[in-house]
């Protein structure tokens, strides 16, 4: 992917493409959600390590990609439109989770608006 270079508590589109291997082939899916790493390194710093607190949850997306695939419907659908879901699917269980780690204070944020557009502080 590449770096977000907006709102660092909102996830970009995920790259369908990277779904292929799983929708054509039976697999768990794990993903791992960070929150409070733009605080500690900022993408115009040059070098990072400001305290701060780092949320990491690692969620299980699905334990199988074809169930889950054919729960959607989408078991006979196109492999791009699997693809498309997939990414979909994990964006937004993604997203939740930041958001709940964001309203409970579990990790760093910004501060303001426009420290979350990366303040280099």
């Amino acid at each position: 992917g590449t770096l977000n270079k907006g709102d660092p508590l909102q996830l970009q589109t995920f790259r369908a493409g990277g779904f292929g291997m799983v929708t054509r082939n039976d697999t768990t899916v794990w993903a791992a959600a960070f929150v409070g790493n733009n605080i500690c390194w900022p993408s115009r710093a040059a070098v990072g390590g400001r305290p701060c607190r780092i949320s990491l949850k690692h969620l299980s997306v699905c334990e199988s990609s074809f169930a889950l695939l054919d729960q959607a419907g989408l078991g006979q659908a196109k492999e791009k439109d699997r693809n498309i879901y997939l990414a979909n699917y994990a964006k937004d269980l993604m997203q939740r989770h930041i958001d709940e780690v964001v309203s409970e204070r579990l990790a760093s944020v910004p501060e303001s608006d426009s420290e979350s557009l990366l303040s280099d502080g």
